[in-house]
């Protein structure tokens, strides 16, 4: 048994690094295993210290057989091909409740229970709605793992010397400048990671900040004018004008409540030892509470703000309460526990 695991691209990102994680994690159990990408010549990736092995669709179509197993993760038309032609065992893998509909991709039809053996996703939150807005199969929850802190590449500092707030450059980033406004009147250091970054660059600056600030709210539902302008001048040369830039439907099925599978940057933070101020966005809610962290109405800015103003004036009690409670919430995220739950989902397949 092979197993493969499809992607839409190996660039950085939290699904990435989970993908690539999980393609080592399971070589390390003993079996074959690689990351398969769409295109020709797909690279292995250069933002995570240990890159899973990569094939392209193309070549796994020619080397697949029914013993196998392919667990897919995106829903490109390649994937959509090799779903409906293999006889290996057929898993949908999903990290979060977005739905591709753009170019080249197919959408919801990945989800067919009558293609796929099994559905799996990252959280039961977004699990959850998918089964049930979509009548696929129950969901497994196959979780993210995180490694130690004692095996990274830097040691954190002790939580009495560190200091100041480590911000990241994603999405929901235009309420960065209030949130930033408010830790300078407190007086505190602030860091801006701009993306994209080396995950032991992560690392390095979560291990000598204090608190970390998760603010993003996942995709818009309405394109920015910029985001408009952009894709307009993206397809000029392909004869496109600003009236199909502007009427062009959205390449995602926005569900409403948007979540994110499993804020990937959040929980490396908790597992740091850092004190999490921000969005559950849905997947978050696997560990984050009001006991374990500054937790803010999901997209909610306002309250976020207020958050943020309560963890600067708390205690020092207070925050090694919620740090202790958030290293405790974090510490069954490990690797044993994913291969677990892989086993697990796949006996039940043949029980």
């Amino acid at each position: 048994m092979r197993f493969f695991f499809t992607g839409g691209g190996n660039g950085p990102s939290g699904g990435g690094r989970v993908l690539n994680e999980v393609v080592q994690l399971v070589i390390s159990k003993g079996y074959q295993a690689w990351l398969c990408l769409p295109g020709e010549d797909p690279r292995r990736a250069t933002f995570v210290s240990n890159p899973a092995p990569v094939l392209s669709i193309q070549a796994v179509r020619k080397i697949i057989s029914e013993e196998d197993v392919v667990i897919f993760g995106w829903h490109s038309s390649e994937e959509f091909e090799l779903l409906q032609e293999t006889a290996a065992t057929k898993i949908f893998w999903q990290h979060g409740n977005l739905i591709p509909i753009g170019q080249n991709q197919v959408g919801a039809k990945m989800l067919d229970p009558k293609l796929i053996d099994q559905y799996w996703n990252v959280s039961k939150a977004c699990g959850n709605f998918i089964s049930q807005k979509y009548s696929t199969h129950e969901p497994h929850i196959v979780s993210p793992f995180f490694r130690s802190h004692e095996s990274e590449a830097s040691a954190p500092l002790p939580p009495a010397l560190r200091d100041g707030i480590l911000f990241q450059q994603r999405r929901g980033f235009d309420l960065y400048p209030g949130l930033k406004r408010i830790a300078e009147k407190h007086g505190e250091r602030t860091t801006l990671l701009r993306w994209p970054f080396h995950n032991d660059q992560l690392l390095e600056e979560l291990n000598r900040h204090k608190f970390f600030v998760s603010f993003d709210r996942g995709l818009r539902y309405n394109p920015t004018l910029g985001r408009r302008r952009a894709n307009f001048l993206k397809t000029r040369s392909e004869g496109g004008t600003l009236k199909n830039a502007l009427t062009l439907p959205a390449p995602w099925v926005r569900h409403k409540p948007k979540m994110l599978g499993f804020p990937i940057s959040a929980a490396q933070a908790a597992v740091q030892g850092v004190i999490v101020i921000g969005f559950a966005m849905g997947g978050g809610l696997e560990w984050m509470s009001s006991k374990t962290a500054y937790l803010a109405r999901d997209g909610s800015g306002q309250d976020l703000r207020q958050q943020l103003k309560k963890a600067l004036s708390d205690s020092e009690s207070a925050h090694e309460t919620k740090r202790h409670a958030a290293l405790e919430a974090m510490k069954k995220f490990d690797s044993e526990r994913t291969w677990t739950q892989i086993r697990s989902a796949l006996a039940s397949k043949n029980s």
